[in-house]
């Protein structure tokens, strides 16, 4: 980024680091979108993304495959010696947004008591697999890097540094050193053909005790600003827009009640007011500015965008780099993964699909307070797995129906009417 925005970055840093949220993507989108080349591509991109968007929409699409996506993370300033650590750090963080982008994380049982508040409003799952590479590295990149051990580079100069590194182009790549002062940016709309990444301070990426020179810290330490950051590259704006006031500023989502400026530290849910009364700001959702420990959720419009954004993308990412257990979405459609049917239902549907015949199947529905509603684990007895699920009394509502087997977990939303 540009010497501005790092005397500006630089300004916030002898304030006080990390005293309130602050994210670097609309200086990061001011810089790029002054180059002519860059601003053309980003059109065709969002273009690309409007068409999908309105496909899905005019369909009434929600069902989605599950979308493997390979990522990459790379530590410019470690050491190899902390090898272990550092690529143990990374999947931590991986490990966060597969439960955030699911709705699977434990304090999504916050929403039960929230959700009055918020009428018209559910959280919603994305469907997406984040896995670390391990197969077919790119080669000149980091010297230690080994086939078959996690694509986490160490020491390496991604992209003379900047954010985009065409030797990483069609993964997700994460970039963790110091953001300029701030905690983080991303692209508003990333590009995986260009290989860019998402940028992450030292203090700002995954939870516990990190690792010597890259240790989460409070009250960003359990790894949402990843989670936040992430939204951008997958075209989600901040729920308060522009952070300019009511008058014109939106998030193109059309669940998230409408807010004029952002909400810091520890708020209560419904305690701030949105721009149109009685309206509520949602914030919880991850694309707001609050402590890691307040933000838990995206709305079901917000994750509409971000699959809209995916699968208009999904192409560009890189495939056979993985092995996580899972199909990639061109397996996912010649031979499936777990679909139910009838959906909205009465409590009373039907789990299909192919299963790892060597594994248990293990299926559990929760409601969206995290209460448990059912728990069974089956054998998979013939090359169809295809079983009658009854939740009895169930009251209406929204539930996760998540399945476990040897190919991996899908978490999918039902409809109980």
């Amino acid at each position: 980024m540009k010497i501005k925005i790092l005397l500006l970055a630089l300004l916030f840093f002898s304030m006080g680091f990390a005293q309130q949220r602050n994210c670097g993507m609309e200086q990061l989108m001011e810089e790029k979108l002054s180059d002519p080349a860059s601003l053309i591509k980003y059109q065709e991109m969002q273009n690309a993304f409007n068409v999908e968007l309105n496909k899905n929409k005019a369909n009434g699409k929600t069902a989605k495959a599950l979308l493997t996506i390979p990522v990459a993370v790379h530590f410019p300033t470690g050491n190899n010696s902390d090898r272990a650590c550092l690529v143990a750090l990374a999947q931590n963080q991986i490990d966060i947004l597969n439960d955030d982008y699911n709705s699977t994380n434990a304090d999504q049982s916050n929403w039960g008591a929230a959700s009055s508040f918020y009428p018209g409003v559910t959280p919603g799952v994305a469907e997406l697999q984040f896995c670390i590479a391990t197969l077919d590295h790119p080669a000149n990149t980091d010297p230690n890097l080994v086939e078959g051990e996690p694509a986490v580079t160490i020491g390496y100069n991604f992209g003379n540094g900047g954010e985009a590194d065409v030797k990483w182009q069609g993964y997700m790549n994460f970039i963790v050193k110091y953001a300029d002062g701030y905690l983080g940016y991303s692209p508003l709309g990333g590009d995986f053909d260009a290989g860019e990444a998402v940028v992450m301070d030292t203090a700002a990426f995954g939870s516990g005790s990190g690792c010597t020179g890259f240790v989460p810290g409070a009250p960003y330490d359990l790894g949402r600003t990843v989670t936040h950051e992430l939204g951008h590259f997958f075209n989600l704006d901040h729920t308060f827009g522009n952070d300019n006031g009511c008058s014109g500023n939106t998030d193109y989502v059309d669940d998230t009640p409408k807010v004029g400026n952002a909400t810091y530290g520890t708020p209560a849910p419904g305690s701030v007011a949105g721009c149109n009364s009685p309206e509520k700001a949602l914030t919880m959702s991850y694309m707001d500015y609050v402590n890691d420990t307040h933000m838990y959720m995206f709305s079901g419009g917000q994750i509409e965008r971000a699959r809209a954004f995916l699968d208009a993308n999904a192409s560009k990412l890189k495939q056979g780099v993985t092995e996580c257990g899972t199909l990639s979405v061109d397996e996912y459609a010649n031979q499936g993964l777990p679909s139910i049917f009838p959906n909205p239902n009465n409590g009373s549907f039907t789990i299909e699909f192919n299963p790892d015949p060597s594994t248990p199947i293990k299926v559990m529905v929760y409601d969206l307070a995290g209460r448990t509603v059912l728990e069974k684990t089956y054998d998979p007895t013939t090359s169809l797995f295809s079983k009658k699920i009854n939740l009895n009394r169930a009251q209406a509502g929204v539930y996760l129906v998540s399945i476990e087997n040897g190919r991996g977990t899908t978490v999918k939303k039902i409809i109980v009417e």
